[in-house]
């Protein structure tokens, strides 16, 4: 209800302060319901799954996963170097015959990751 209060002193129209104070109580009434329904997630997993996505997104870069020349630009690596740790595969990160091979060689890993 603050945020009536202040559009009452932010707006000199009166059918404008009233036209923004119902939009505010049917948002109110709208979120309460929502809140309410047997549907809601009240552990916020939802919420959750999406921050770890977005985590996830940010911290690996796909876009840069997704070519070679955008994997070497970004890493400051030569195309040759990586096109050769990944046999000259042009699918670069997305094949699942290479990857599994990766989960076992250290060459690529750092100390922690092979721990």
């Amino acid at each position: 209800y603050m945020l009536n209060m202040y559009i009452l002193y932010q707006t000199n129209d009166p059918f404008e302060i009233l036209l923004n104070a119902v939009a505010l109580e049917f948002l109110v009434n709208m979120d309460e319901a929502i809140a309410l329904s047997n549907w809601w997630d009240p552990k916020k997993r939802w919420i959750m799954a999406g921050v770890i996505e977005i985590v996830i997104q940010r911290k690996l870069r796909l876009r840069d996963l997704a070519s070679v020349e955008k994997f070497s630009r970004h890493f400051d690596i030569s195309e040759a170097v990586v096109l050769a740790a990944c046999d000259n595969d042009p699918n670069l990160f997305r094949n699942p015959k290479v990857a599994k091979c990766d989960e076992i060689d250290t060459n690529f890993m750092t100390q922690s990751e092979t721990v």
